[in-house]
């Protein structure tokens, strides 16, 4: 965990003890491991699957994760609430969202380019920077429900 103060206490989580976290603050209900991983209980374990732009949004409905069938691939807003911006490796809460996928690989957002239909948004929870890449390219997934 880095030393820095967190942006994002760990009182603004729910954990559902279900593999899911829900974000008090944003009424955002996440999947506690990124896409391929599974809670154990105290930590995220399996690999990571690295997946196009295309399957990360195909991934969302086919999850059925702790009973919910409605899934889905955040945005790059939804995304961005979990920044830790106070913090770098890792820029996100690792008590809330442990063992995020060697948080140098980039998470897929849902949010498209509006200048190209080759690129969409993704954000890097080592530093917490959001920018653009090629939609075949292969990033890490994490789910959301709900909606803002």
């Amino acid at each position: 965990m880095a030393s820095s103060p967190l942006t994002t206490p760990d009182s603004r989580f729910v954990d559902n003890n279900d593999q899911t976290i829900s974000d008090q603050e944003t009424n955002l209900m996440w999947a506690r491991c990124s896409v391929g991983r599974t809670w154990d209980g105290s930590t995220c374990t399996g690999a990571a699957l690295s997946l196009t732009w295309k399957q990360a949004v195909e991934e969302g409905p086919n999850s059925t994760l702790a009973g919910y069938n409605d899934w889905r691939l955040p945005n790059v807003k939804e995304l961005s609430h979990l920044i830790e911006y106070s913090c770098y490796d890792p820029a996100i809460n690792e008590n809330i969202f442990p063992s995020a996928l060697g948080v140098s690989i980039p998470y897929w957002t849902a949010t498209p380019d509006s200048l190209t239909t080759t690129k969409a948004w993704f954000i890097k929870f080592i530093s917490g920077e959001i920018d653009l890449d090629k939609k075949d390219d292969d990033y890490a997934v994490r789910l959301v429900r709900g909606g803002l």
